[in-house]
C-alpha cells in the first residue's frame, strides 16, 4: 500500500517533488498529492554568483517579513555548510535574527577560527591568544610543556608570547622554517622601496618593547647594534635570552612555526594579498594537506569552509583596493560578532539555516532550496555516479517537501573555490 496523500505541502510542492525523485529508477512509482490546493507557485531565481543569490535570499525573507510571516516560519536549506557564509553575512547586516541548526556559525568553526589566528598573528605577533592556539595547530611537536615555558619566559621579561617566539627564532639564527621556499617579492604587490623595507623579517615584535618590563626587548635590540658587525643570525643568537625548560626538539619546532609568520609578515607589509598570505599558511603548515588527507566526512566540509573563506579574503581585497591584514580581520570580525545576531526577532523566532541533511523530519511554512546547480546540489563528488545522482534526488526530494506553503529554489551561474571561478 503506497501512502501518497500528503498532508503537509500544497500540490504544487508536491509536483515538483514527484518530478525529481521519477529520475530513480529503483525506486517505485508513487505520486504524492493533496487535497489542500495547488498553492502558490514555486519561485525560481537564476543569480549571477552566490553573492546575488545571497541577495536574493535575504531580500525575499525581508519581504516575506513586512508581509506578516514570522521569523521562526522560513528556513534556508544548502547542500554544504560553505554555503551559510554569504547567507549569515546578509541576515547579520539586515539585523535579521537566524539560528544554524546541526551545525555551527560559520565564524565559530573550528577551522575557521584556525586559518582566522594565523592571520591574527601575521598581523599582530602580540596577540598571545592567537599565537596560542595556533603554536601547535596542526601538531608540530610543540607540547603543554614547551608552551608554559615560552609563556613563562615571555611573564618573565614582561613581552608577549609572540615575542617569546621571536627570541627562539633569533637564538635559531632567524630561519625561515616553514616559511622556507616562499617568494615574498612574487606574494608581494609592486610597492614603493621604503614600503618594501617595512616589511624587513627581522623587525622587532612590538611586544618586545610592551608589558611589565618595557626595557627587556629594547635592551637586546641595543646589544645587537653595538655588537661587532659578524652575520645578524649571529648576532642574534648573543643577544636573545635563552627559553629555558624547553626541548631542543620543541624550540627548532617553534623557530620553525615563527620563521613562517616573519615571512609572511614581510610579504604582508610589502602588499601580498590576504587571500595570498591565507593560501600560504594553509599551504605550508600543511593545515590543508591534513585535511585532505582524511577520510572524514567533515573534514572535506572542513575543506570547503576554508576555500569559503578565500573567497572572502579575496572579495575583500577586490572591495578594498590597499586594504591590510588589520583591515581584513576587523571586516570580519564585524560579521563573525554573534552579539549583532538578536536572539529572537520581533515577529517571532529565528530564520532557520540548516544543510539538506538535517532537514528530515522538520517542516516550515516558506522554505528556500539554494545552490540548486550542478557541482553544488547536486554534489560535485556525484556528478557522473548514477547511484550518487539517485542520493541527492533523494535530498532535493527532502528539502522540497519540507515547504508546506512557499518553495524558493535559486542557483548561481558561477560560484567561486580558491580564488576560481565555479561555473
Amino acid at each position: 500500500i503506497l501512502l501518497e496523500q500528503n498532508y503537509r505541502s500544497t500540490q504544487n510542492i508536491l509536483s515538483a517533488a514527484n518530478a525529481v525523485i521519477a529520475r530513480n529508477t529503483g525506486r517505485r512509482a508513487k505520486n504524492l498529492w493533496t487535497a489542500s490546493g495547488d498553492g502558490a507557485l514555486i519561485t525560481l531565481d537564476a543569480a549571477d554568483s552566490e553573492h546575488d543569490e545571497a541577495r536574493f535570499v535575504v531580500g525575499e525573507i525581508d519581504r516575506l517579513a513586512d508581509s506578516g510571516v514570522e521569523w521562526g516560519d522560513i528556513a534556508v536549506f544548502y547542500r554544504t555548510n560553505a554555503q551559510s557564509r554569504a547567507l549569515e553575512e546578509l541576515l547579520v547586516r539586515q539585523g535579521i535574527p537566524y539560528r544554524v541548526v546541526g551545525g555551527t556559525r560559520f565564524y565559530e568553526r573550528r577551522e575557521i577560527k584556525d586559518a582566522l589566528a594565523y592571520l591574527q598573528v601575521i598581523s599582530n605577533p602580540d596577540d598571545t591568544v592567537a599565537a596560542r592556539r595556533v603554536l601547535n595547530v596542526p601538531k608540530r611537536g610543540i607540547g603543554a610543556k614547551a608552551e608554559e615555558a615560552i609563556a613563562a619566559h615571555a611573564a618573565h621579561y614582561g613581552i608577549s608570547f609572540g615575542a617569546a617566539l621571536r627570541h627562539l627564532w633569533l637564538r635559531a639564527g632567524c630561519p625561515a622554517g616553514e616559511g622556507e621556499g616562499i617568494d615574498v617579492d612574487a606574494l608581494a604587490r609592486s610597492v614603493s622601496p621604503d614600503e618594501a623595507s617595512a616589511g624587513s623579517s627581522v623587525s622587532a615584535s612590538s611586544g618586545e618593547a610592551a608589558g611589565e618590563n618595557p626595557g627587556a626587548g629594547e635592551a637586546a635590540d641595543e646589544s645587537a647594534a653595538a655588537a661587532p658587525a659578524s652575520s645578524p643570525a649571529e648576532t642574534a643568537t648573543e643577544t636573545a635570552p635563552e627559553i629555558l625548560g624547553i626541548t631542543p626538539r620543541a624550540a627548532k619546532s617553534a623557530a620553525a612555526f615563527w620563521g613562517l609568520i616573519e615571512t609572511l609578515r614581510a610579504a604582508e607589509a610589502r602588499g601580498a594579498s590576504q587571500a595570498d598570505i591565507l593560501e600560504e599558511v594553509l599551504d605550508r603548515t600543511g593545515y590543508l594537506a591534513e585535511l585532505r588527507r582524511s577520510e572524514d566526512p567533515q573534514d572535506a566540509s572542513r575543506v570547503e569552509n576554508l576555500a569559503e573563506l578565500h573567497s572572502v579574503a579575496g572579495a575583500f581585497a577586490a572591495d578594498a583596493p590597499g586594504g591590510t591584514l588589520a583591515d581584513f580581520l576587523e571586516r570580519v570580525a564585524l560579521v563573525a560578532d554573534s552579539d549583532q545576531v538578536p536572539a529572537e526577532g520581533e515577529r517571532g523566532g529565528q530564520v532557520t539555516l540548516m544543510t539538506v541533511h538535517t532537514a528530515k523530519g522538520l517542516e516550515f511554512p516558506v522554505v528556500f532550496v539554494t545552490g540548486m546547480e550542478d557541482g553544488t546540489f547536486p554534489h560535485q563528488r556525484s556528478l557522473g555516479d548514477e547511484s550518487e545522482l539517485e542520493e541527492e534526488r533523494r535530498l532535493a526530494y527532502v528539502a522540497i517537501t519540507r515547504a508546506r506553503e512557499r518553495l524558493y529554489l535559486t542557483r548561481a551561474a558561477v560560484r567561486s573555490a580558491w580564488g576560481t571561478p565555479q561555473e
